[in-house]
């Protein structure tokens, strides 16, 4: 069985011994090496008082940010969270496909570094730079 088109693999930058940052506003420990939070994804506020609400800002390019998470290789998946949701709400199709990654239903790791790499090679390098400057650092 052939497999349909698909976006090219996540390319990883290779591991290295990445420092492990204790925050103290909520006295959790991040590395580029741990999981996310869905509390993370949906909204943290910055050191400034900003609310970033990661899942928000993807969602209008859900879809296509899940293909590139590769967890979906035929995109049932995608289709069902889509038809559950339906094309209007956006941010709920959007949690619900992070939700499924969280989980490990990705053929990568399901780590802030893969989540960073995926964010850094598209249009959204401001939001990285704003998790590694508030969540990892």
């Amino acid at each position: 069985m052939q497999r349909p088109s698909q976006a090219p693999p996540i390319q990883l930058p290779p591991a290295q011994s990445t420092p492990v940052v204790q925050l103290k506003k909520r006295g959790t420990t991040r590395s580029l090496d741990s999981t996310p939070s869905l509390r993370d994804l949906t909204v943290f506020k910055t050191r400034s008082g900003e609310k970033i609400e990661i899942i928000k800002s993807l969602a209008p390019e859900w879809k296509s940010f899940g293909v590139h998470l590769n967890f979906d290789d035929m995109g049932s998946q995608l289709s069902l969270i889509e038809a559950q949701h339906g094309q209007s709400n956006p941010q709920s199709c959007c949690r619900d496909m992070m939700i499924h990654w969280l989980l490990g239903n990705g053929e990568g790791p399901t780590t802030w570094r893969t989540l960073l790499a995926l964010l850094e090679d598209g249009e959204r390098a401001y939001l990285a730079d704003c998790i590694r400057r508030e969540l990892l650092s």
